[in-house]
């Protein structure tokens, strides 16, 4: 059983070159479709990922005949899976994308997987999805959860790349320390 889910997303920067960053997946938010993503839920597919020495695709609306870019960093940390991307703008659909997540158009990323390992909430009565092997993530017009938006767009920085760097040499060094507490 394949799904499509988007969660809130925060898209912190996109620059002339279509490099972006956000969240794919916010942990603990039970989306339009009931389901709830936990915490750790990526990281047997990420490893899995890694191991391999791929990236998930990225899409145009969950369409597999139309890839507009790549994923360059994917991981866990507290708040969901934090995600680096470049959108390939030789590709048409990509400058139509980078158009409008420039001009808060376009807000959304969702994720494509395969249920692993579930459970069902008592309390919430959602689906808690603990082991999930994710496939694409996606930009969307419409995304499955209503806070699935570009929260802010920046313009385009000179430092953009040394930015990005050190938000993933952050995170990096963040779940390193969560691993060997």
């Amino acid at each position: 059983m394949h799904h499509k889910v988007s969660p809130p997303v925060l898209i912190k920067s996109l620059d002339s070159r279509g490099n972006f960053f956000g969240y794919a997946s916010v942990f603990d938010w039970i989306d339009r479709q009931g389901d709830t993503v936990a915490q750790g839920a990526f990281s047997h597919s990420l490893k899995k990922w890694h191991m391999q020495k791929k990236m998930p695709k990225m899409l145009w609306q969950h369409k597999h005949h139309e890839p507009i870019g790549k994923w360059t960093f994917m991981g866990e940390d507290p708040k969901g899976l934090y995600v680096e991307g470049r959108l390939l703008m030789d590709v048409g659909r990509a400058r139509s994308a980078y158009a409008l997540m420039k001009e808060g158009v376009l807000d959304g990323l969702s994720i494509g997987y395969e249920v692993k390992k579930s459970y069902q909430d008592q309390t919430t009565k959602a689906r808690v999805l603990t082991e999930i092997d994710l496939h694409e993530i996606s930009l969307v017009t419409f995304a499955a959860n209503e806070k699935a938006k570009v929260h802010h767009v920046k313009s385009c920085r000179d430092d953009s790349d040394l930015l990005m760097q050190v938000r993933r040499l952050t995170q990096l060094i963040t779940h390193e320390n969560q691993r060997t507490l």
